[in-house]
């Protein structure tokens, strides 16, 4: 309505200025005045419907843009199962491979370095897909290397259990078959030798220790198993030349010396005697049987106070009730 003030103001200075009395209206005037403010307001009536006409052309020119619609999120994958750690052998256990999938990792982790990746899965699992991977664990036995030795090794062990339950004939199966897998298993062959002798196959046993002292030359052993075949058999000559004999192969024990002293003393060789229990004693002071043993050698001898002595050792150690009277009846006899 600004207009509209602005022509009456225009209209009142124009009156004004033509001389006009105010108390004096002329008629043509406010006629052209009148015919003026309709053309006015007509012409503000088309404008505001030009501008209503314009800015709806322009509303239907602009293309119309939708709001974007969320994508519907992709349904999770089901997680795959844990890696089967392969387990584990304690024994060897073949060592196996346990093909397992990879657990994914969550999506707001950043992944695992190449080298940590590599550590924790199989060269498999590297480029095979989870679908592929067996449902179930497969294990995957390595070849195991055996050696000859190992072999034998394993039939001597078993031959040990048969023993111990009673079936010694079942273990000297196991036992030959451990010596015809690696003929240099020691223990094998002493074992085998006990068991023939005690069986009475004393051919078999002879063999088996004269094949012994070709593969362990220094193994002592072989020596007093061929003095026992050989007393066995009556021949107390025949052992002491064998026990002699080994004392030049390797060092012997107490027990060794004692043997060859029983030997001796069963020939009558009372000096050799004496001399193998004293190296027996040397080794084990607190073996009361091989003191009782030099003591009677030294008495056949006729060194009764030496004898004497050996008794009183003796007698200080452990000794059967029966022995121990012996002891005690003989140190008397000798104090006399």
């Amino acid at each position: 309505m600004s207009i509209i003030n602005r022509v009456l103001k225009d209209l009142d200075r124009n009156r004004a200025l033509s001389g006009t009395p105010s108390g004096v209206r002329a008629v043509a005037a406010d006629r052209r005045a009148s015919l003026w403010i309709w053309v006015v307001l007509a012409a503000l009536l088309l404008g505001s419907a030009a501008g209503f006409a314009l800015r709806q052309y322009r509303i239907q020119q602009v293309p119309t843009v939708s709001a974007p619609q969320p994508h519907p999120a992709a349904p999770a994958a089901a997680p795959a199962p844990p890696a089967e750690v392969p387990a584990a052998a304690v024994e060897p256990a073949p060592a196996s491979a346990v093909v397992a999938s990879p657990a994914p990792e969550p999506a707001a982790k950043s992944a695992p370095p190449r080298a940590l990746a590599k550590a924790a899965l199989p060269p498999a699992l590297e480029t095979m897909p989870s679908s592929l991977a067996p449902a179930r664990p497969r294990i995957v036995k390595e070849p195991s290397l055996t050696t000859p030795q190992a072999s034998a090794n394993a039939a001597f062990n078993e031959a040990q259990r048969l023993i111990e339950q009673g079936r010694p004939r079942e273990a000297i199966d196991k036992l030959n078959s451990a010596l015809t897998q690696y003929p240099a298993h020691l223990a094998a062959r002493q074992t085998l030798v006990a068991l023939l002798a005690e069986h009475g196959e004393m051919q078999r046993a002879e063999t088996l220790i004269r094949d012994g002292v070709a593969l362990h030359p220094d193994e002592i052993w072989f020596a007093q198993a061929a003095a026992q075949l050989s007393v066995r058999q009556g021949n107390y000559a025949g052992a002491a030349a064998t026990l002699k004999e080994g004392l030049t192969r390797g060092h012997a024990d107490g027990a060794y010396w004692a043997f060859l002293a029983g030997v001796q003393n069963k020939l009558g060789h009372q000096d050799e005697a004496a001399q193998a229990y004293r190296q027996a004693v040397r080794q084990y002071p607190d073996n009361g049987i091989w003191w009782v043993g030099l003591a009677v050698a030294l008495e056949r001898q006729g060194q009764k106070e030496e004898a004497r002595t050996a008794y009183q050792q003796a007698y200080r150690t452990k000794l059967t009730p029966e022995l121990k009277d012996f002891v005690a009846q003989k140190m008397a006899e000798l104090a006399r």
